[in-house]
């Protein structure tokens, strides 16, 4: 505690404020982080972070960044976002059948005709992770009753067996509740994941043709017999920056023209404000904007992060985000929260994480 009272230079009252603040911080939340190795803790993490900063503005920066910009999810309220996914998906599917039918939304309820064709779509709706993060099993026994175990799967790499068996347990729930006579193939395919900063992993442009985890999803299962002629893909997020479910949503509507057989919508449990408060970038704290700028290392470039030659000192895509999520932190977050300099590297300034990244990708030491 010492040590960082020294290095912020509070006086008595400061110290008593902040640490009082990080107590209940670091015991909620902060040492619950998932990316510290063994015996780190989040105060020893705060020091050496705090330290490479040479002079103390620098220091205060960097605090106040953590003290009222940093958004911290932690599995408290992960569990809450996925909670709030069925709900949202529900919505588009009311949304969907208004439209088929030609009611207003709030009939759904009421017109006996919407009702049942509800009903029958929540039968014909197959839910997708798209990966770990999408928690599936959490999402499964949190909607136990609406949903069956056979209509979940927890990754979008289907094999031939497994939509075989997702296909003869559709006919088995059509004949249990009264639709026998129904297409026995899934009317709706509901892709869920955790987190998107900047959307370009879900679907983005690739040359002539495209790219992403939709696309591959798409491009995979065109053909199936287990899926109707024309199956309405939903996509849900726990959680998204404003950027990304722009981004998305304007894609999609190119994508889809390409691939008449799928029809798309999103829908999300939260989306992140854009205020320049929250997502650092033009019209920020510009103390802010200088202390990230100041402080960073090109080392930390790869071509997984860095793809399209431009600093990532806001993050991938220069997304400027605050996000760290107990798992991890997403590389749209400012890099001074997760960016490790490269051994060997001479820069102005080496970086060392606050909350270090678990990345999924191997550069082999390279830097673009």
């Amino acid at each position: 505690m010492d040590i960082i009272s020294d290095l912020m230079e509070w006086d008595d009252g400061e110290a008593t404020r902040e640490f009082d603040w990080l107590k209940v911080m670091v015991d909620y939340k902060f040492d619950r982080y998932q990316g510290y190795g063994p015996g780190v803790h989040f105060y020893i993490s705060l020091i050496h972070w705090l330290g490479q900063f040479q002079d103390v503005e620098a220091r205060k920066a960097a605090y106040r960044y953590l003290r009222h910009h940093l958004v911290f999810i932690g599995q408290s309220e992960l569990h809450q976002l996925i909670k709030l996914g069925m709900p949202e998906m529900e919505k588009d599917a009311r949304r969907l059948i208004a439209k088929k039918q030609g009611i207003s939304y709030f009939e759904t309820w009421t017109n006996a005709g919407a009702k049942r064709a509800l009903r029958l779509m929540s039968l014909r709706t197959l839910y997708v992770g798209l990966s770990d993060g999408a928690r599936v099993d959490i999402f499964r026994r949190d909607n136990d009753g609406l949903l069956t175990n056979e209509q979940v799967v927890a990754s979008s790499e289907i094999s031939n067996d497994k939509w075989g068996s997702l296909g003869e347990k559709l006919k088995d729930r059509l004949k249990q509740s009264g639709f026998p006579e129904a297409e026995q193939k899934f009317e709706r395919v509901c892709l869920i994941d955790d987190f998107t900063g900047s959307g370009s992993t879900l679907i983005r442009p690739n040359g002539a043709g495209w790219d992403g985890k939709v696309f591959n999803f798409c491009r995979q299962n065109n053909g199936r017999a287990e899926i109707a002629s024309q199956c309405h893909v939903q996509i849900h997020h726990y959680l998204a920056s404003s950027k990304a479910k722009s981004t998305i949503e304007e894609a999609l509507t190119a994508y889809q023209a390409t691939i008449p057989k799928f029809s798309f919508n999103t829908s999300y449990s939260w989306v992140l404000s854009p205020s320049p408060h929250v997502v650092m970038g033009a019209g920020s704290d510009p103390d802010l904007i200088r202390w990230i700028d100041s402080h960073y290392d090109p080392s930390i470039e790869t071509t997984h992060n860095c793809k399209d030659g431009k600093p990532i000192a806001l993050g991938y895509k220069q997304c400027g985000l605050p996000i760290v999520l107990e798992h991890n932190t997403p590389n749209n977050t400012i890099a001074l929260m997760w960016a490790t300099s490269k051994n060997g590297s001479t820069p102005p300034h080496k970086m060392r994480p606050l909350f270090p990244r678990i990345d999924r990708h191997i550069d082999n030491g390279q830097s673009v």
